[in-house]
């Protein structure tokens, strides 16, 4: 399930079945965006375990699922303060990344 991203490292698809495990309440309305609905219809409406994340598009499509345009999430265009992560989370994720990877991800 991983491939090779030219030789820098080793990325792997996940099927979306696995990725709601635990998953009690789904997010809704501007909450749900494409991959929630997504993994909602593998889990609730076709059991598909096998449709991997690289997979998302092709089955939304083949199956009409879309988040309505009002409910788009559209980065530095329609992005709300409670979307955007706080300054102290991104603080996190660098040191995060820096601590797996040993440079920063804008030093690639």
């Amino acid at each position: 399930m991983g491939f090779d991203l030219g030789g820098m490292m080793r990325a792997h698809d996940y099927p979306l079945w696995y990725m709601a495990e635990g998953v009690a309440v789904y997010p809704t309305g501007r909450d749900a965006q494409l991959l929630t609905r997504v993994i909602h219809h593998v889990r609730h409406v076709s059991g598909n375990r096998n449709v991997l994340l690289s997979q998302v598009q092709q089955y939304a499509a083949q199956h009409g699922i879309t988040v309505p345009p009002a409910d788009v999430i559209q980065p530095n265009v329609n992005v709300v303060a409670g979307d955007t992560p706080s300054r102290a989370f991104l603080g996190l994720i660098e040191a995060d990344y820096l601590r797996k990877f040993g440079h920063r991800s804008s030093e690639i």
